[in-house]
This record gives structure tokens, sequence and C-alpha cells, in this order.
């Protein structure tokens, strides 16, 4: 199944700098073969993703546990 996920985060810019970094190492990790896609703006951060088998929402899940002051919103549909 290939899931096409937008997942948007947004909050003081001084935790979404340190959420960044989070992110880059735990996603590092896990994705080699699908698609990441980071749209970063001055008022939050976005990541598209293109992924096989579901949205990786561990990682976004375990981030947003560590960093309970960043909003995180997920939105997804199923390109197949």
């Amino acid at each position: 199944m290939l899931i096409h996920a937008t997942v948007t985060i947004t909050g003081e810019a001084s935790l979404l700098g340190a959420c960044e970094a989070r992110l880059r190492r735990l996603l590092s990790s896990q994705f080699l073969k699908d698609e990441v896609t980071e749209h970063h703006g001055a008022g939050g951060l976005c990541y598209d993703l293109k992924v096989e088998g579901g949205i990786p929402f561990p990682v976004f899940a375990q981030a947003s546990q560590e960093f309970p002051d960043l909003a995180f919103l997920a939105e997804w549909v199923n390109a197949e």
C-alpha cells in the first residue's frame, strides 16, 4: 500500500529547530528507500512522505512526546 502523507509541525521557532534535528535522526535510520521531502518555512516544519506500508507514526509520535509544546498535524491519502 502506497501512502502519501503530509506532517506539519508548528510552534515556537527555537523548539522547531531542535525538533527538526531530532526528526532527521529518527527518519534517517528508518527511511532509506522511501521518499521523504522536507518543506520548512518560518512558520513550521513540513514533511511530505510517500511510503509503502503506512505512515511512520511511531517516529512522529516519539517526536511529539519529546516536544509537547509543538503542534503536530498529519494528513494522508492512500495513493493506490
